[in-house]
């Protein structure tokens, strides 16, 4: 009896490991997951080849997916000269938006299958003068890029060597080059290894056809979701959009939240160099509160504590908010329900 026992308790042992362990997704599985949510996403695409994202240890993270609509994907050195003749920044540029689409899916059960997904280049692509620009300023024009190393989705580096050197770069503002060193200082946080989370379950879902929708949450009245450059920092600008909808949406509502936004301006940016136009106030407030400064810091406080008392100045506080799926602070935007309740 007791060596009966003894056998089922190991047999259910082994079942809580098999359930906890983190396993890498075969790639064949991840490139037909891709293509299916693409399709569902763009319709007809044609895929260049993926791109390995590693961890800060160097393991497997990610692969990053970039698709031409409707049409065959250029070749690489033709695509690359396209985006070098281009003086915009990608991200805006109407042809980069209209003709690809990027997506990125997790390489392991601890990784959601979708990461994330875009109209237009990925990173690499789309940064592709800044981190020639930056990793130029060290290595000059001879150099490999070794990997591209993904810590979140606002910061993400490229690992480059001369063959005798190494570097990081980094193009997303604030934008640096660093020694293996130094790297590893700036990725480094207290509550870093994350805690796993197991998305088996969402992977099995993935592997037998599941595919999700262009948006997850969809908002009411989108037309009055306000456009505005990143300054200050992800989690401020996220904020500042999240302020200024509601308070484009009073007319609409119960509610009058109309003094979430006193007034617009503009400013340089310092870290993208770039004139901003129609700022809300609401953002340098929560930028404040953050104790972010105009670098765009990360603030030591939690970031719902800093909407929460920044906007409460404006004589509302948020009621309840919840996030239905993020990958980065700033896709609260799109990805969240907020409730807002009178003081």
């Amino acid at each position: 009896m007791k060596s009966g026992l003894t056998v089922l308790v190991f047999i259910l042992l082994l079942g809580f490991l098999a359930a906890g362990e983190v396993r890498e997704i075969p790639f064949r599985d991840i490139e037909t997951i891709a293509l299916g949510q693409a399709k569902e996403f763009w319709g007809e695409v044609d895929a260049d080849d993926a791109i390995p994202l590693y961890d800060r240890d160097g393991k497997l993270l990610a692969w990053q997916f970039n698709f031409s609509k409707g049409k065959a994907f250029p070749a690489r050195d033709a695509l690359l000269n396209r985006i070098i003749a281009d003086d915009t920044n990608l991200f805006e540029s109407k042809w980069a938006t209209e003709e690809f689409g990027c997506m990125t899916l997790g390489a392991r059960t601890d990784k959601p299958v979708i990461m994330g997904f875009a109209d237009g280049l990925s990173y690499s692509y789309s940064y592709y003068k800044e981190l020639q620009r930056l990793a130029g300023e060290k290595l000059g024009t001879k150099y490999e890029v070794k990997r591209e190393v993904f810590v979140s989705f606002g910061s993400r580096w490229l690992q480059v060597s001369d063959g005798r050197s190494d570097y990081f770069v980094k193009a997303l503002p604030p934008a640096q080059i660093l020694s293996p060193e130094d790297f590893a200082e700036v990725v480094s946080f207290p509550e870093y290894p994350p805690k796993n989370t197991d998305y088996s379950q969402n992977w099995e879902m993935a592997m037998q056809g599941s595919t999700q929708s262009r948006a997850i949450v969809y908002i009411s009245y989108a037309d009055y979701m306000p456009s505005i450059r990143w300054s200050y920092g992800c989690t401020p600008t996220a904020g500042a959009h999240v302020a200024a909808y509601w308070d484009n949406i009073s007319m609409f509502r119960d509610g009058d939240y109309s003094t979430l936004v006193g007034a617009t301006y503009s400013r340089i940016d310092p870290v993208t160099g770039e004139h901003c136009f129609h700022m809300p106030d609401a953002l340098p407030l929560i930028a404040d509160f953050m104790d972010t400064w105009d670098m765009g810091a990360p603030c030591p406080g939690w970031w719902m504590t800093a909407w929460r008392s920044s906007l409460a100045t404006k004589g509302m506080i948020p009621g309840v908010l919840t996030t239905i799926s993020s990958s980065t602070t700033s896709s609260i935007l799109t990805q969240c329900i907020l409730i807002w309740s009178e003081r």
